[in-house]
């Protein structure tokens, strides 16, 4: 991802990242002595305001997009935060972060990961410290599509693109369960005090006019890297004019980015 596509997707996220430090901390409490791993942390905005507000010790933050944690390096960083490039999706080959963390945070994360279920819940676990938190959100099944669904559809729609994404699998990997089978889930890995909630209301973002729009959806639709160069912004053009005609509306006609989470706090006991 190029630094610019980066700085414009995080300064339109800036409007969301005090409500989202604001769910986290209405499900999971911080000590000064914490120490946190933050896993896919992007641009590092939420890392940074997390570190801020909670006075906590440090905290290790990666993402797999070398621009992101560029980006995370130059407008968050601090001294007490480390920012690297990493796959989560490679997990298993961390053995040095295991029993590490105070608490872990995946913000809107895990569903970007086939694994996440197989490999990445458990790593979580074993990368905490005993007593350890995390904290967990991510997209479930909607009936009717959400807003991902609508980019990867517009996308795939378009006559004129297809030589280049006819056989693009668009990774998302939503939970499709109850709250009560994910509690079932993180209990066989071992997790206690385990709480979820499931939202009721769809999740939304609003963005002020189409430019914002465009600079969000970037960051939603790889098939761009399969495009050539030249015909990049036609591509994104046709692709939001196919979203804007699948949205909800406000009434002052502005696009309804809606989806559904679950979000999930759970412990890691003290072993005997």
């Amino acid at each position: 991802m190029n630094p610019k596509v980066v700085d414009e997707f995080t300064d339109y996220r800036e409007q969301y990242i005090d409500s989202s430090i604001e769910e986290i901390l209405s499900m999971m409490s911080f000590k000064e002595t914490d120490t946190l791993l933050d896993i896919a942390c992007g641009a590092g905005d939420l890392t940074k305001r997390l570190v801020q507000k909670t006075g906590i010790q440090s905290a290790l933050a990666f993402d797999i997009l070398p621009g992101m944690i560029e980006c995370a390096k130059r407008k968050n960083g601090a001294e007490n935060i480390t920012y690297i490039v990493r796959d989560a999706r490679d997990c298993n080959t961390y053995t040095t972060m295991k029993n590490s963390f105070d608490k872990v945070v995946a913000y809107y994360a895990l569903h970007w990961m086939e694994s996440w279920q197989r490999d990445v819940l458990r790593w979580i676990y074993d990368s905490l410290k005993e007593e350890g938190e995390c904290f967990l959100n991510l997209v479930v099944v909607t009936k009717g599509g959400d807003c991902f669904n609508f980019i990867d559809e517009a996308a795939s729609e378009l006559p004129k693109y297809q030589e280049y994404v006819k056989d693009f699998v668009y990774g998302l990997y939503r939970y499709d369960g109850s709250g009560d089978e994910f509690e079932k889930i993180m209990m066989e890995i071992g997790f206690t005090d385990i709480k979820w909630k499931m939202d009721e209301v769809p999740h939304e973002l609003l963005f002020k006019d189409a430019k914002e729009d465009k600079a969000t959806m970037k960051s939603f639709l790889p098939q761009l890297e399969r495009i050539p160069e030249h015909l990049k912004e036609d591509f994104l053009e046709d692709v939001h004019q196919r979203f804007v005609k699948k949205c909800v509306k406000t009434i002052d006609g502005r696009n309804r980015w809606l989806v559904n989470f679950i979000h999930v706090t759970a412990k890691k006991p003290t072993l005997k």
